[in-house]
């Protein structure tokens, strides 16, 4: 959270915030390259916020950890329904970061690597009390560093914890 807002608030995390996240990844693009990944689904969410900020992230692994997979959404804590675009040189909007990243395996060891995610597009419902969002579409955008492109398709329900502090 590189970009995570400087704020005055205590930022709060939670974990397994009740919630579903699938993804799913096309298997060949214009070019004809095959990229085999299996299908992201996940109950495993994460959720940080400093108040005025929030990102949910998404785990996901087949067989243990050497396989995680993650998708993260840094979003501002005001967006309401609605589509919208994201571009990686604007980050005006409500979508300030869009992450997807893969376990890889480099000189025998694992490393979590992140694609640099250049476009997305995000279907949004919140709900009234802002506890409930639903992405209806999420379609994003990922490149590895060696010049891979991912598409990722997604959607996702998740609620967020509420806490009262008095």
């Amino acid at each position: 959270m590189s970009n995570f807002a400087v704020s005055t608030y205590r930022a709060t995390q939670f974990a397994n915030i009740t919630g579903e996240f699938n993804a799913s990844f096309p298997r060949k693009d214009d070019s004809g390259v095959t990229k085999r990944r299996a299908n992201f689904h996940t109950q495993q969410v994460e959720y940080v916020s400093d108040g005025k900020e929030f990102m949910v992230t998404a785990i996901a692994e087949r067989g243990g950890r050497h396989s995680e997979r993650r998708i993260s959404l840094h979003l501002s804590g005001d967006i309401t329904s609605g589509t919208y675009s994201f571009n990686k040189d604007d980050t005006s909007g409500p979508i300030i970061q869009l992450a997807y990243s893969e376990m890889q395996n480099i000189g025998n060891q694992h490393f979590l690597v992140p694609f640099e995610t250049t476009e997305g597009t995000l279907e949004l419902e919140v709900s009234e009390n802002f506890e409930y969002y639903t992405a209806r579409r999420l379609n994003f955008t990922a490149a590895s560093r060696t010049g891979l492109k991912l598409e990722v398709e997604a959607d996702f329900e998740v609620w967020l914890a509420v806490i009262l502090i008095g």
